[in-house]
């Protein structure tokens, strides 16, 4: 991940648009490298990590959200753990689900190779989350995948 030259690349941005019940994870604010979750309801929440990530290396990233605490884990540390205050429902449904790209079109997209995006329905504890790390959920091959049928649904 390099430095962008516009706005805060996104890893994940999921809303209705700018400003419209986002919850997101950026890579770096203002070229720090240290990631941040950012929560968008009637106000905005900013949570910055305490550790910084490398330019040009694996980083695993990942942010959990159980009542009103939140933590935001680098390389399976975390890099923050805060309390969300004033929290208001988070239960929306939210049309546009972004990985490497923004709700604003004026931010950047992301100088950054993906390996795994893993999404729970639950918060997972710090032990999940050193577990996680380390579990791949494909086994590594050189040889290409073979797309025999692709299936989708439309809600």
């Amino acid at each position: 991940y390099d430095c962008p030259a516009t706005g805060p690349a996104r890893f994940f941005d999921f809303g209705n648009g700018p400003s419209q019940n986002n919850i997101l994870l950026t890579f770096s604010d203002a070229c720090t490298y240290k990631p941040y979750a950012f929560i968008m309801d009637s106000t905005n929440r900013v949570f910055r990590s305490t550790l910084a990530i490398t330019p040009n290396a694996w980083h695993h990233l990942a942010v959990t959200l159980s009542g009103t605490q939140i933590i935001l884990y680098v390389n399976g540390q975390p890099g923050i753990n805060s309390t969300v205050t004033g929290l208001g429902t988070l239960d929306v449904v939210r049309s546009n689900i972004f990985v490497g790209k923004s709700n604003w079109v004026y931010d950047s997209y992301p100088d950054a190779a993906f390996d795994e995006m893993r999404i729970y329905n639950r918060a997972l504890t710090f032990a999940e989350i050193q577990i996680d790390m380390l579990t791949a959920t494909v086994t590594a091959t050189t040889t290409p995948p073979v797309v025999t049928s692709i299936q989708f649904f439309l809600i």
